[in-house]
């Protein structure tokens, strides 16, 4: 069987990409962000600079910081609406997993005119989502370059999937600067979150050397910088 590798989102990484915000969001024609984050997010210095960036480059920018410990439905269908409403062309999430799923629910019901509900599911839409720039914040969940949202529907109380080639994110930005403030008690629990994840991935039974090749590299990495 041949091997199948797909993996579009342009990675911006090191420190001072950050500072690099402004100009990525400009090489995907977004002249009108929502920025999506939560309230001790919002709260921090980098999330300031960043939104400096965007201004100094041009670029307009609306903020949603209300995202709680899961991305949430009612919030994407809010925004969404939002998003129409006002015009907004891209979507840029600095934080944490749910932060992310958050900003990817929004920027595919954007397009897709209908609720998060109804996008759930494998490929469950027809519509590109919005250009979307994701600014992780901790070191472990991947979803700035996965398809996939996890969402919940608080009426059903369900934990729902969706997410396809369509929803993808465009670039992800990673700057060590986010992860400065953290603590060790809040550092840890990602950092072993990212050694599991390279080991799931050697291990998969959809591994291929080329995968294989990155699985083991982040593995050594994490193995030899996580105790300092």
């Amino acid at each position: 069987m041949p091997t199948n590798y797909y993996m579009p989102t342009r990675i911006i990484a090191g420190y001072g990409a950050l500072d690099e915000i402004g100009r990525v969001a400009r090489d995907l024609k977004i002249t009108n962000a929502l920025v999506v984050s939560d309230p001790i997010i919002s709260a921090q210095t980098f999330h300031a600079r960043a939104l400096a960036r965007l201004t100094e480059d041009g670029i307009r920018s609306a903020r949603f910081d209300e995202c709680g410990i899961d991305a949430r439905c009612s919030h994407i269908d809010d925004q969404g609406e939002r998003i129409r409403r006002d015009g907004v062309d891209g979507v840029i999430s600095i934080g944490g997993g749910s932060v992310m799923c958050t900003g990817k629910g929004i920027a595919i019901v954007a397009t897709n005119r209908k609720p998060m509900r109804e996008c759930t599911g494998v490929g469950n839409f027809d519509r590109k989502a919005l250009p979307m720039i994701m600014v992780p914040t901790t070191a472990g969940s991947g979803s700035e370059v996965s398809q996939w949202t996890i969402v919940k529907d608080e009426e059903r109380h369900l934990k729902l999937l969706g997410g396809g080639p369509l929803s993808f994110p465009d670039a992800a930005v990673l700057d060590p600067v986010t992860l400065d403030t953290l603590s060790i008690g809040a550092a840890a629990p990602p950092a072993v979150d990212a050694l599991t994840h390279g080991l799931e991935a050697y291990l998969s039974a959809l591994a291929s050397p080329l995968t294989d090749a990155v699985a083991l590299e982040a593995v050594r990495l994490q193995a030899g910088s996580m105790r300092a």
